[in-house]
């Protein structure tokens, strides 16, 4: 009988552990033995959950023990639940494993952090990720303040170090499963299984922000992995066309976006009232419009140093900063372009975090005496990039989402690396030296907006946010969200008396569970990725399977769909500055009228 083992040390965020028990149930359910384990107050110190929960290291102690406190909670009623079997993390700890921690911990110095690894398992580089993304780091330059916290992930790494050794030795499961690998302690967890030849699986929600939970990533080694794999199925699915339940499910998404309130839509609110781009950043009317897309370094450079991003890829820029600087060279000397540098929202204070980043401030450095036909879009100035994508006529990226998320409105996109971007590049153009780079800038410049474009990428997100993905939906009790005001004032005055966040609990207890949710139907799915070994769910579905609609059905649809976008992108005052609107012109032209010749093409031979 196959053996997969769950490694859940975050219980307290239930939109991590839900998920994991509802697939480690359905494996149950395809008589699998799963093994459940779960943190029990091992990293007490300081952890993931509490830093979900906005707290940081030097939080009371009653609030971490609040955080535990949920922890416990929510292990216990998943565990009955779903009849899961399993045990804490700490019930492996011995004494002599703390005390090589502690003797580990006392020798670790800013000169030899970077080297320390056990069995080739590089340690002192797993604990890295927390303390760079938190801090919104470029650079391995800690103060006192970052390296205290620095020791505080890397002694959690060790414990989880020490304990999979055991747990692992003891249980021989056929796979390891764990939401999100890229934290220290899960990513030590998964790599002690490595080192034994057991595979592990990452999860994490679907990437569509208006139904995120409903749909479960789950790809072998770490889920960036899970695009360069719909990368290599894309040639197969570039070809299918889209039915309205997909499509609309996309479209969804971008509305989402629009709105600006989700957690993961980092840019501003789209205004409801029309803002003049062209006025705000004094363009002249026959400047062609630009806007390079900055991406927050941290995170690419959190990848890199703990080993799951590649660091020797021979790029054109190899930083962000050399890029946009060579972008200036050459607007400069171009008095019909005017070039708009928009700094990634995450770079500064935002919903999700609290820190600028050093790359910020080592861009604030290079934005001065700027040209006349460059300004950059700070995101203090609280501009939304789908204002700004009303009136640009091409955008430059270097690997931000903002790529795909354009194409898909039908507006160019120039990138200078495939390897840098989770789409396939020929939805954008690509030029990997200068001169081809200058040229596809120009190449999209005359090419302009594309209803093909926004027909392929439409392809492409229904391969990332459907086709690729495991739906969970049904394991959802069918319980609406509703916020009691005297419930939340009753609840606030008892956390203050008890120290417990009792709302939390009982909040949970009622959505999810107050009664068992349904078993998933595509638990035999599920087996076959986990237990099987694949890669991801595309490795076991066959796209000539999926039924189809005519191209001219999908052009109907895809009309319909932009109907919808436009409901959400026209302003209010949209009659005022329509002559400057051209990305809203483009699309409300095209409701009238598609070119069916040019929508039969064949997607390959496309030259982006």
């Amino acid at each position: 009988m196959s053996k997969v083992l769950f490694f859940s040390p975050n219980s307290a965020v239930i939109y991590w552990s839900y998920p994991e028990a509802l697939i480690a149930h359905a494996l149950q359910i395809e008589k699998t033995e799963v093994v459940y384990i779960t943190c029990g107050r091992a990293f007490e110190t300081y952890c993931v959950s509490m830093s979900a929960f906005s707290l940081n290291k030097d939080s009371s102690h009653k609030r971490k023990k609040e955080i535990c406190a949920l922890c416990f909670h929510n292990k216990n009623k998943i565990k009955n639940k779903f009849g899961i079997a399993g045990y804490d993390l700490i019930s492996q700890l011995s004494k002599e494993d703390e005390q090589k921690i502690n003797n580990t911990i006392r020798n670790i110095t800013r000169d030899n952090y970077l080297d320390f690894k056990a069995e080739n398992i590089q340690l002192g580089r797993l604990a890295l990720f927390e303390v760079l993304i938190t801090h919104k780091k470029n650079n391995l330059e800690f103060n006192d303040d970052e390296w205290r916290e620095y020791l505080i992930a890397l002694r959690n790494t060790l414990i989880s170090y020490y304990c999979a050794k055991k747990i692992l030795e003891k249980e021989k499961p056929t796979s390891i499963v764990t939401y999100s690998s890229d934290y220290s302690v899960n990513h030590a967890f998964c790599l002690v299984g490595s080192s034994m030849g057991i595979p592990f699986y990452d999860l994490h929600l679907g990437g569509n922000i208006s139904d995120a939970k409903n749909y479960l990533l789950i790809a072998k080694n770490y889920a960036t992995f899970y695009f360069k794999e719909l990368i290599r199925h894309w040639p197969s699915y570039k070809v299918i066309t889209c039915d309205n339940h997909v499509m609309k499910l996309i479209t969804d998404h971008f509305i989402e976006l629009f709105k600006g309130i989700h957690h993961d839509a980092y840019s501003a609110r789209k205004s409801k009232n029309s803002i003049n781009i062209r006025e705000k950043f004094s363009i002249n009317k026959n400047q062609k419009i630009l806007v390079a897309t900055m991406s927050s370094y941290d995170e690419r450079f959190a990848g890199e140093a703990n080993g799951r991003y590649r660091s020797d890829l021979s790029l054109l820029f190899p930083t962000q900063i050399e890029w946009v600087k060579e972008l200036i060279k050459i607007v400069k000397k171009r008095d019909d372009l005017f070039l708009i540098i928009r700094v990634h929202p995450r770079e500064f204070p935002n919903k999700r975090e609290s820190a600028r980043s050093e790359h910020s401030i080592l861009l604030g450095e290079i934005f001065i005496n700027l040209p006349n036909n460059v300004k950059v879009n700070w995101p203090t100035d609280n501009i939304s990039l789908y204002d700004i994508a009303c009136e640009t006529d091409v955008f430059l990226n270097a690997w931000s989402s903002v790529g795909k998320e354009m194409s898909l409105l039908g507006i160019p996109v120039v990138i200078y690396s495939s390897d840098l971007v989770n789409y396939p590049a020929n939805l954008n153009y690509l030029g990997s030296t200068l001169v081809k780079y200058t040229e596809k800038i120009d190449q999209a410049l005359k090419d302009g907006w594309s209803f093909e474009r926004i027909r392929h990428t439409y392809r492409w997100y229904a391969l990332e946010h459907y086709y690729g993905l495991i739906n969970i939906s049904e394991g959802y009790p069918n319980i609406q969200i509703k916020f009691n005001t005297i419930r939340r004032v009753f609840f606030k005055i008892l956390k203050k008396v008890t120290f417990i966040n009792w709302f939390a609990f009982t909040e949970i207890d009622r959505l999810f569970f107050k009664k068992n949710g349904t078993t998933l139907t595509s638990s035999h799915l599920l087996k076959k990725i986990i237990v099987g070994g694949e890669n991801t769910l595309l490795d076991i579905i066959e796209p000539s399977a999926i039924e189809q609609i005519s191209i001219e059905d999908e052009t109907e649809l895809i009309k319909i769909e932009i109907q919808r976008l436009l409901k959400a992108l026209k302003p209010n005052n949209e009659v005022r500055f329509s002559s400057t609107l051209t990305l809203i012109n483009k699309l409300e032209s095209t409701i009238n009228y598609v070119d069916t010749k040019e929508s039969k093409y064949e997607f390959q031979n496309i030259n982006y």
